[in-house]
């Protein structure tokens, strides 16, 4: 049972660390030309960010500045 939670709570922290780190990437390149050409980048590197679950999710609310570009899925 135990197991159970910690799995979910891992993955509950991977799914908003993506979030939050993809929002900031997209985010700071919205008025730059170049934001649909790094769309690509941007969601592999926030995935990999989001495989690091609780930590991934203290390093994404760290450098976007505790989520203030909000979250965004795709």
């Amino acid at each position: 049972m135990i197991l159970i939670l910690i799995i979910c709570f891992y993955i509950t922290c991977g799914i908003f660390a993506y979030a939050i780190a993809f929002a900031m990437f997209q985010r700071d390149r919205i008025f730059l030309e170049n934001a649909k050409e790094e769309y690509r980048v941007d969601m592999s590197f926030s995935t990999f960010i989001g495989l690091a679950g609780p930590v991934g999710l203290l390093v994404a609310l760290l450098f976007s500045g505790f989520a203030q570009h909000g979250l965004k899925f795709r």
